[in-house]
């Protein structure tokens, strides 16, 4: 893995604009990883959170913030986003294994992003499971013979369900606040994805600003002005300024 550079972040945001958001975190993936695209969208969820946080440390630094607002009174909350903690999580495994739930014995997976895109359009967290269950719980049998996965009786789904989820961690990643004003408690989903993609977007918006300034005053290539370091780029400008 390698930190995004100036050229990167450009390219990532002229590419992934249009692109759905679970294109969009591979996309950024391949980039900063090297790694081929079949290899991305096999990665369990989790394991793509991990690397979203690791890329967006090494190219951004450990310093992560972010802001929720109290959906109880509207107050808006700034708060640090663990993504080291993300980042430092044990590697998440794609392979089955086997489990035991009313009386069933279940061969199950984790999802990755292409179960991810399949559920995208459910319409309720209930039709998203079964659809989950239909594409993640690959054998199931009850007494040594074959039981069709939508065969599964309703009251194992959520116990399957809440097996998967434990076995990767990191795809749902949940950070628990309080409100000061209200004392309202509640969850925010944290995307390391989205959010190592809106940074893109914002650094992409700086970095055209400083190229249009210093090609205005010093007649530079755009190129030329992207190879330089953050810090040369930066005293340029303040001598523009000054």
């Amino acid at each position: 893995m390698r930190a995004l550079d100036a050229r990167d972040i450009l390219r990532l945001w002229e590419s992934c604009q249009a692109l759905h958001p679970i294109d969009r975190s591979l996309e950024i993936l391949r980039i900063g990883t090297d790694a081929a695209w079949d290899e991305l969208v096999a990665l369990p969820l989790g394991e793509r959170e991990r690397r979203a946080a690791a890329l967006r440390i090494h190219s951004f630094g450990v310093a992560a913030e972010g802001a929720a607002t109290c959906p109880a009174c509207g107050v808006v909350h700034e708060l640090e986003l663990p993504l080291a903690e993300v980042a430092a999580a044990p590697p998440v495994a794609a392979d089955a294994w086997v489990a035991e739930v009313d009386e069933l014995t279940l061969s199950l997976r984790v999802p990755d992003s292409r179960d991810l895109a399949a559920v995208a359009g459910c319409v309720s967290e209930a039709d998203a499971v079964r659809v989950l269950l239909a594409r993640c719980v690959t054998e199931v049998a009850r007494d040594g013979e074959p039981v069709a996965v939508a065969a599964i009786p309703d009251t194992a789904v959520g116990a399957i369900a809440a097996l998967i989820e434990a076995r990767d961690g990191t795809a749902d990643l949940r950070i628990s606040l309080r409100c000061v004003s209200c004392d309202h408690a509640w969850d925010e989903c944290l995307d390391a994805g989205e959010y190592l993609w809106l940074e893109i977007r914002d650094r992409a918006r700086r970095l055209l600003y400083e190229v249009g300034v210093l090609a205005r005053a010093f007649h530079w290539s755009e190129d030329a002005i992207l190879s330089m370091s953050t810090r040369r780029r930066t005293a340029y400008l303040e001598m523009v300024a000054a």
